[in-house]
């Protein structure tokens, strides 16, 4: 039994040996410290980041705050429906503003949407399509 005890104790030590040296070897100088280096920012990066924009701060969900009406600007994708279900009425599926801010609305024209709010956009092509 006593032989045993000595079997494990020696193969501990060992193995805490093995371990300590090994693990030394592999690691850059220095790099086995309680408080390593920071990485610093270089003065050039310093200015990049200083001169970047602050985004403006968004509304979080308990602030209660009124946002500002969305306009539609060019790139955004409107989906144009008739509001009763068996209507005639057949429009392109996603109307995506073009560039030049109009949609097209097939037989009932093109419309100039860009800079309007949703609601404004609905008033227009109902317009249209009452003169049609």
């Amino acid at each position: 039994m006593r032989d045993w005890f000595k079997k494990t104790i020696a193969l501990w030590t060992l193995g805490s040996v093995l371990t300590g040296v090994l693990g030394c070897g592999t690691a850059p100088a220095g790099a086995l410290s309680l408080y390593p280096d920071s990485h610093r920012l270089l003065e050039a990066t310093k200015q990049i980041r200083d001169t970047a924009p602050v985004p403006a701060p968004v509304p979080r969900e308990l602030q209660k705050s009124v946002v500002p009406v969305y306009t539609v600007e060019p790139g955004d994708v409107l989906l144009v429906e008739p509001i009763a279900l068996d209507s005639p009425l057949r429009f392109p599926a996603d109307q995506t503003v073009l560039v030049d801010g109009t949609i097209d609305l097939g037989q009932f024209g093109r419309l100039h949407v860009a800079g309007l709010s949703v609601e404004q956009i609905e008033d227009q092509v109902e317009t249209a399509i009452r003169s049609a």
